[in-house]
């Protein structure tokens, strides 16, 4: 009987356990267990090639929040290439219905069936394409973007499409670009807006080369005699890199394209300007070397102490010029004398001798680039001097680079 009654209870208590595993949650999820899962019909729209959302769709769905977390087909014109990315082979563009508005940015997307881009340019403006991926929208300083997140591939792509989308708007295509006046106007009257426009000119000045990021600051003008648009640190044809100051010659015809906007120097200058990271879509015409006589490349056409100051500044910090240039200003003010065991002396200078908008010339040398010795001619308060030498950016201060520069006259002697 004892016996029996231990059989039942074991029993019993089997069946008991295997009752309350029912209660107990599995430690994750068996595949087709319904947690975070979704229940795609196939045939449905946007889950399919041959049944894809329209940008319209896409970026109402994103706006009423129904946004699918997993991918889905969107078809649509390209509308504008944006960003090439060559560490992930990858490209940034919009697309839209009509292929003439930015609705919907793809971000960082591959080409057909994943395969990586070589370039900007193997995807053209107006070709139709159908893109797999996540939408989803995000904030850009405010602005709501619109977007196909990042690692999406094209499906298919029709049409030829152009590397350029025309316009019938001035300044929105190189076919029908603004001119340097109408561009300057716009900057004044506060119009440029914040796009990426076109602007056709005559290099009428080359500034300055950045020898770190490879750019041009140069002048633009419909004569090509005037300095009426400032073009800041800008690229080189098709987004290249300039090499070198010479890369680009007064009296080409160019068409910049790139952003607009009044700059305000620390003077207190109001600078029409193309913006910086701008690109040239167009070049003719050989144009001529810039002379000697450019300002700050010779003795004769020297740099002010502002002008100076301002070049300095635009290296960016930490950096040097590849070129010497010629400042020429009063010292306003002396922090270090020459004398016999240094060589050089410290001083600032500006353009009437005033303690104001003043440039620094530091560690420079005597006459002919020498060490400063005894019974040399000093320096004072007063004095104008040409100083001759490369320009630097130290930790954000303007200034000639140390024991780069040397002083050319003084008090017109030059020995």
């Amino acid at each position: 009987m004892k016996k029996l009654l231990s059989y039942l209870f074991a029993l019993a208590a089997v069946a008991f356990a295997f009752t309350s595993c029912e209660d107990v949650p599995m430690p994750y999820d068996y595949p087709n267990s319904g947690n975070n899962s979704e229940n795609v019909d196939p045939n449905a729209k946007g889950q399919s090639a041959d049944n894809p959302y329209t940008v319209q769709e896409a970026v109402q769905l994103i706006k009423d929040g129904k946004a699918p977390t997993t991918e889905v087909y969107v078809k649509g014109i390209v509308s504008k290439l944006d960003f090439y990315n060559s560490e992930y082979k990858s490209l940034s563009y919009y697309i839209s219905d009509d292929g003439k508005t930015e609705d919907m940015q793809v971000y960082s997307g591959k080409g057909l069936n994943g395969a990586d881009f070589n370039s900007k340019y193997d995807l053209k403006v107006g070709q139709t394409v159908v893109v797999k991926g996540v939408i989803k929208s995000f904030d850009k300083k405010g602005t709501t973007i619109y977007e196909v997140d990042k690692n999406s591939q094209i499906v298919s792509i029709e049409g030829e499409g152009s590397s350029d989308q025309p316009s019938d708007e001035k300044g929105q295509s190189k076919e029908n670009p603004y001119s340097v006046k109408e561009a300057v106007d716009l900057i004044n009257s506060g119009k440029a807006g914040n796009t990426e426009v076109y602007v056709k000119g005559i290099v009428s000045s080359v500034d300055y080369f950045n020898s770190k990021y490879k750019s041009l600051s140069y002048y633009l003008s419909d004569d090509g005699k005037s300095k009426d648009l400032d073009v800041y640190s800008g690229k080189g044809l098709n987004g290249a890199d300039f090499n070198s100051k010479s890369d680009l010659k007064v009296g080409q015809t160019v068409i910049v394209k790139g952003k607009l906007e009044l700059f305000t120097d620390k003077s207190g200058n109001k600078i029409p300007e193309v913006s910086q990271s701008s690109e040239i879509v167009s070049i003719e015409g050989s144009g001529e070397t810039p002379s000697t006589g450019d300002k700050g490349q010779s003795k004769d056409n020297p740099l002010t102490p502002s002008e100076a100051k301002d070049i300095a500044s635009a290296l960016g910090e930490g950096n040097t010029s590849t070129e010497s240039y010629y400042i020429k200003g009063k010292i306003s003010s002396i922090k270090f004398s020459f004398d016999a065991e240094h060589g050089t002396a410290t001083f600032n200078i500006s353009a009437d001798g005033a303690k104001s908008a003043e440039f620094t010339c530091y560690s420079v040398y005597y006459f002919g680039n020498k060490s400063w010795l005894e019974g040399n001619m000093q320096v004072k308060e007063g004095d104008e001097v040409v100083v001759y030498g490369k320009l630097t950016n130290f930790k954000g201060t303007p200034e000639t680079a140390a024991r780069k520069a040397c002083l050319y006259s003084l008090n017109g002697k030059t020995e």
